[in-house]
């Protein structure tokens, strides 16, 4: 990994049964705090089950990210963690493909890369069909700059938060070669 490449982080925590909401305050709340930092990017929470949330953070450059992680601002704030979650697992830090095949407890493992070219092919190829064959006739009359928008509009959240981590899951005996 170069140094001044853009890196994506992964946090994996399950709050403990009734703290909840009290995660997800403090989850907030770090946020808030790490969205001033330099060189963040971007931060995303999907709440994966009842008490598991998966926050991935990009940071602009490695260094930006090792700023954030040891910057006492957010080291005062995980000292609250164990009291409202069961793990305070370390982040798993990801880079280009690899935030679309992380699974939480995998983070230690590494995917090979034709594995994860192979994957995004099949899947991508069956999406832009789909999309050809339900939304392109409803954008023929748009603007080329427009109708051109609408595939990445609507794939990359969809790959992002809902395909690839299904496809993932279904296939993680393969891609972990478990």
């Amino acid at each position: 990994m170069k140094a001044n490449e853009p890196v994506t982080v992964l946090f994996s925590r399950t709050a403990k049964p009734g703290q909840e909401k009290a995660y997800e305050d403090w989850n907030k709340q770090l946020i808030r705090l790490s969205e001033q930092q330099p060189g963040h990017v971007m931060t995303s929470v999907v709440a994966d089950g009842d008490r598991r949330y998966i926050t991935l953070q990009r940071f602009d450059t490695h260094q930006d990210l090792e700023r954030w992680l040891k910057s006492p601002l957010r080291l005062e704030r995980l000292s609250e963690l164990n009291m409202l979650t069961e793990d305070s697992l370390e982040p798993a830090e990801m880079t280009g493909m690899e935030t679309w095949f992380r699974l939480p407890g995998q983070s230690g493992r590494h995917i090979p890369r034709w594995k994860m070219v192979i994957t995004t092919f099949c899947v991508i190829y069956c999406f832009v069909l789909l999309m050809n064959l339900s939304v392109l006739p409803y954008t023929t009359d748009l603007p080329l700059l427009v109708r051109a928008a609408v595939f990445p509009v609507i794939m990359v959240p969809l790959m992002t938060y809902i395909v690839m981590p299904r496809v993932t899951r279904l296939f993680s005996r393969w891609l972990y070669d478990r």
